[in-house]
This record gives structure tokens, C-alpha cells and sequence, in this order.
């Protein structure tokens, strides 16, 4: 059996779990349950994605420095 203890610090810990659970929402947004993805629509699934165009490190370094953000 687990004392009194034990059954307040467990109740205390699955509260904050499932308080922390609900707050990242597990992707889904509102009352609607309705994921994030599923929320974005049609072409808006796929409108973001495609080819990243990357550049080497060092004309990255010179870009960012240029403009102040490094």
C-alpha cells in the first residue's frame, strides 16, 4: 500500500503532466481538434516545402556579418 505521501505527490505529478500534455496541445489547435497540419489546407501543405538552396559556410558568414545579424 502507499501512504498518504505518495498518493499526493503522484496526484501532484500527473497534474502537472497533463497540464504540461495540454499546453503543447499535441499538435492540435483549439476546440476543433484539428492538428496544426491538417489546419494549414490543400496547397498550403505543400506550398512551404521544396528545394533550400544552401551556400557554404563562409559566404553564409559574409552575408550574415554584411547585414549586422552575427
Amino acid at each position: 500500500d502507499r501512504s498518504e505521501e505518495d498518493r499526493v505527490a503522484t496526484n501532484e505529478q500527473y497534474a502537472r503532466v497533463k497540464l504540461a500534455y495540454e499546453t503543447l496541445s499535441s499538435g492540435i489547435l483549439g476546440d476543433a481538434n484539428v492538428s496544426w497540419y491538417a489546419s494549414l489546407g490543400g496547397k498550403s501543405r505543400t506550398d512551404f516545402s521544396g528545394t533550400i538552396h544552401l551556400v557554404p559556410h563562409n559566404e553564409a558568414k559574409h552575408i550574415l556579418d554584411n547585414v549586422g545579424v552575427a
